[in-house]
């Protein structure tokens, strides 16, 4: 498969950037309004009239909700990326976890990690405790007058358990958890421990409106407080560093780079830093950024049972670049990885600065099929990832229609007129230095800290003038832009 990119320059625009080898960037969350439907509030099962007092049974010894039917199995896929030659051995780092990312948002496919995570059941367990402690929080006080402990037993359980399984929760699980663990906080008492809570849900899922908080108007209120403490202080960074060196690092959710590194401009507060390297258990915690300062990380990843397989494989795959000898080594990586199929490429670049991708998807058949690719780092690269990795898998990638609601009161429980201009359902981004909540921003792969390495910018320590004559496209119905990128480097005296 050959993706080929043809330039239709409608506006040139010249913009001239001094920059340092190491270009750090934030990746920006686009705002934007969204109207959310209230839950209808809920009626009591027979058994609940007979039992309204429902004592609570600890979660421990049994289980206290129904549990969510578990879904289908997703088929599992990895995917290796190995550079030709050791030049190119640092833009293949970044274009394989560019290709990892493009195969964990398709649909029905899950993205086949290298990296364990600790105890991985407790995801499951977690996410319908999450739920049943939303369901509490929604019961009658007067049918369940102990409903605060029952949703804080629940929350409370499911956050411990997903603090056991570093780096295995996504951002919206972990936020709701702390939410709901602050919310239930707050109703029983405990203050300053739910802003906190609060705090850490929002810094980690930013996309939240106060109107989610309105399970009473003290709750909505504390959440509001929050909101204006956080915009008001000033931001920090965190430096990380890693043993093994070159782990990825992100930032609540978010791939920032590979250690070490400094993150900048960080909202002051708890973030969920997580570090994983291939072969090795993830690592993750809440980190807490001082307001105007910086953090330090040491962080050394412990090996997991299958670093070995997964080094002497990948030796095996380069050695050996054909089917058959792809064929042994890549089902020595399906069980390392837990995978039902793989994608191995090997990345090469050529004179014009694209990337020439050549390899094999070994399917769950065990059949191997031979691929190829030619991907320009332009302002299409993302959408020819895309179109790559959906043409190797057979699936089609998850729309991004924009971030879902955490969980809402029911109607009965929105207090109503809310304070300030924060009653609204307009999402709060606290990364913006403005907490703008208006329409949304343009965006260019040029403010990713990824697209300076792709294209070459990496001489440690040397400082360069970069002409950048960014072609601009019309957009096309399909939406997208048309256009080109050329780069000019000048080495400044």
């Amino acid at each position: 498969m050959s993706i080929d990119w043809t330039q239709r320059p409608v506006l040139r625009q010249w913009v001239t950037l001094v920059a340092l080898a190491a270009m750090a960037n934030v990746a920006s969350v686009v705002p934007f309004s969204r109207h959310v439907m209230a839950q209808q509030p809920d009626q009591p099962t027979p058994a609940e009239q007979q039992n309204p007092a429902n004592e609570p049974v600890p979660i421990q010894q049994a289980p206290v909700d129904v549990v969510a039917p578990a879904k289908t199995p997703a088929r599992r896929v990895a995917l290796f990326a190995v550079p030709k030659n050791a030049a190119i051995a640092q833009e293949s780092l970044v274009l394989q976890s560019m290709l990892r990312g493009a195969v964990a948002k398709l649909d029905g496919v899950a993205f086949a990690d290298a990296a364990p995570a600790r105890n991985p059941d407790n995801l499951v367990r977690a996410a319908s405790l999450v739920e049943n402690g939303n369901e509490w929080l929604n019961k009658d006080p007067a049918v369940y007058p102990n409903y605060r402990e029952e949703a804080l037993n629940r929350y409370q359980t499911a956050y411990d358990m997903l603090l056991a399984s570093p780096g295995g929760a996504d951002m919206r699980l972990l936020g709701h958890a702390a939410k709901g663990l602050g919310v239930a906080k707050l109703l029983t008492g405990t203050q300053q421990e739910a802003a906190r809570l609060m705090r850490q849900s929002l810094l980690v899922y930013p996309m939240q409106s106060s109107v989610e908080y309105a399970y009473t108007p003290e709750a909505q209120e504390a959440f509001e407080q929050v909101v204006r403490d956080t915009a008001a202080e000033a931001s920090g960074s965190i430096q990380v560093k890693t043993l093994p060196d070159g782990a990825e690092v992100f930032v609540d959710g978010k791939l920032q780079g590979y250690a070490p590194l400094t993150v900048n401009n960080l909202t002051a507060g708890e973030h969920y830093v997580t570090v994983f390297a291939d072969g090795h258990w993830k690592w993750a915690e809440f980190v807490a950024v001082p307001p105007g300062g910086t953090v330090d990380k040491m962080v050394e990843l412990a090996a997991a049972p299958s670093l070995p397989v997964l080094q002497s494989s990948l030796k095996d795959v380069q050695r050996k670049w054909n089917a058959k000898g792809v064929g042994v080594a890549a089902q020595n990586l399906k069980e390392a990885a837990n995978a039902d199929e793989v994608i191995l490429l090997r990345v090469d670049k050529n004179k014009q600065g694209e990337f020439i991708l050549d390899g094999f998807t070994v399917r769950l058949s065990g059949d191997v099929a031979p691929t190829s690719a030619t991907i320009a780092p332009d302002a299409k690269f993302l959408d020819n990832i895309r179109l790559f990795i959906e043409g190797q898998t057979g699936a089609g990638t998850v729309s991004d229609a924009g971030a879902v609601p955490l969980s809402m009161p029911l109607i009965r429980s929105v207090a109503l007129p809310v304070s300030g201009n924060l009653g609204t359902t307009d999402v709060i981004d606290p990364n913006s230095q403005i907490f703008n909540t208006g329409g949304e921003e343009d965006e260019s792969i040029v403010n990713e800290w990824w697209f300076w390495t792709l294209i070459g910018v990496g001489v440690a320590g040397a400082a360069v003038a970069i002409a950048l004559p960014l072609t601009l496209g019309e957009e096309e119905s399909s939406g997208g832009p048309k256009g080109g990128i050329h780069v000019k480097l000048v080495t400044l005296p």
